[in-house]
């Protein structure tokens, strides 16, 4: 582990461990995390390591938006996903791209999110996950695509999406995910 990640997971557990806490306390533990992924975004720029760049982005973003900051968040994604496409690692890409669908949900933008959703389950169809943690995220994704799609009316396409769910969590032997699929395709069936 090089010195940028030992940060960006002390950066990571600050945001969880603040959660937890009152407050005032929780949202100076997320000021913190983001000050030290900002260093570590500015220290990888200077090294030229744009993984740990985009990375760093990504983090910052999830910690802008536990702190209210969407605007913040957008710009920092979206430059993300800048530098995973210079990249070329497409996984990467996907799961940034996810988290752009994410914060147009959270801002009512369906259409929006359901084009991001569409864009990164192709990245993941041309790149199928390998790892535990990129089918979990593939699953995740499912669970999002579905979702917009079944308040958009499109049935059938949900119900492929959270079959395409099950089939993630089941391989992983996730039973609250297999659960939580279950009940949403019982209901468009």
């Amino acid at each position: 582990m090089n010195t940028n990640d030992e940060r960006m997971a002390t950066a990571w557990r600050w945001r969880r461990e603040s959660f937890d806490w009152p407050l005032a306390a929780g949202l100076a533990r997320l000021q913190a995390a983001d000050q030290l992924l900002a260093e570590v975004e500015r220290d990888a720029l200077a090294e030229a390591r744009l993984r740990d760049v985009a990375e760093a982005m990504h983090l910052r973003a999830n910690v802008a938006i536990d702190r209210g900051k969407p605007g913040m968040a957008e710009r920092l994604w979206k430059e993300s996903v800048r530098l995973c496409e210079t990249l070329g690692d497409d996984l990467m890409l996907a799961h940034k791209v996810r988290h752009l669908g994410d914060l147009a949900r959270l801002r009512g933008r369906d259409a929006d999110a359901l084009a991001c959703y569409e864009r990164a389950a192709a990245l993941h169809r041309a790149h199928p996950p390998e790892s535990a943690a990129e089918r979990l995220d593939f699953g995740n994704l499912m669970v999002r695509l579905a979702t917009v799609r079944q308040v958009r009316g499109e049935h059938h396409a949900a119900l492929a999406g959270w079959q395409a769910a099950r089939a993630c969590y089941a391989a992983l032997d996730l039973a609250a995910g297999v659960a939580d699929c279950d009940s949403h395709i019982a209901a468009l069936t």
